[in-house]
């Protein structure tokens, strides 16, 4: 087992206006964690310290979250998938384990199928490959989570349990599900930068193209996840040629935080971890 000796915070050169803030941690093949709409890098605290015992873990917040810089002007998915790849570089990764989670899912996917010789390994958690037959969430749902930062922090709190976790899980873990509310709540995140992100995932389709994806593939999902329905993964392991799917039964959106000892085996197996 390799240990966790590496340890680097930095900012990216801006480009465009934008600087990115990311963290390494430890040594060995490496990953690059892709987190959801409006979570910075502290969304993989359940997995940067397993992961960095076996693996070169990078995390990063996304233009506009957490420590990043915010551009002006409008900016969508290829801005997003540009990020990534600019960070690669700066690091100097030629080739990656990916793994992305929701909106994160995204940018894997379009990683994988537009520069498939930087992608060793992917993970797709919780996401979709959007297009005509993608499940959708409920309307009043999804436009609720896009305005979390608007709405009385009461019902932002509602709105929040409910897209990020399945039923059961706010219950049997009270603190630990409201400790991940309010950080979500409380991380500054602008309206703004909701919108702009929430259009981009609004507007993904790489149905016709996920098909083109050669990177060996694990697609996660939780059963019961109300932001983005399960039938996605379906879809998604069955249109990626030879994709391995992997349910939680009972877990909502954030498998990661719900089921994060077994999503920890289940992806660090994945990506050729003891």
């Amino acid at each position: 087992m390799r240990e966790a000796c590496r340890v680097v915070d930095g900012l990216t050169p801006p480009v465009g206006g934008v600087r990115l803030a990311y963290s390494v941690r430890g040594s060995g093949p490496p990953v690059l964690m892709v987190m959801g709409l409006g979570v910075g890098r502290w969304g993989w605290d359940r997995q940067v310290r397993v992961f960095s015992r076996h693996f070169r873990v990078i995390t990063y917040d996304h233009r506009g979250t957490g420590d990043s810089s915010l551009p002006d002007g409008d900016y969508g998915m290829p801005e997003l998938v540009g990020d990534a790849l600019r960070l690669l570089d700066f690091l100097g990764v030629e080739r990656a384990h990916v793994v992305g989670v929701s909106m994160g899912g995204y940018i894997a996917q379009t990683l994988a199928i537009e520069r498939p010789q930087r992608v060793d390994r992917l993970v797709l958690c919780s996401t979709s490959c959007g297009g005509p037959a993608a499940a959708r969430p409920d309307p009043e749902l999804w436009r609720d989570f896009l305005r979390l930062r608007e709405l009385p922090s009461e019902r932002a709190f509602e709105v929040a349990v409910r897209a990020l976790f399945g039923p059961d899980f706010p219950r049997e873990h009270p603190r630990l599900a409201a400790a991940v509310v309010r950080r979500h709540l409380g991380s500054g995140v602008s309206p703004r930068t909701f919108l702009l992100q929430g259009r981009a995932c609004a507007r993904f389709d790489e149905s016709a193209r996920v098909g083109r994806i050669r990177a060996p593939t694990l697609v996660c999902h939780g059963t019961a996840d109300a932001l983005c329905p399960v039938e996605n993964a379906r879809l998604l392991a069955s249109l990626i040629p030879r994709a391995r799917l992997v349910l939680y039964e009972g877990a909502g959106h954030s498998p990661l935080i719900e089921r994060a000892r077994e999503f920890n085996r289940d992806v660090i197996g994945f990506l050729g971890g003891p």
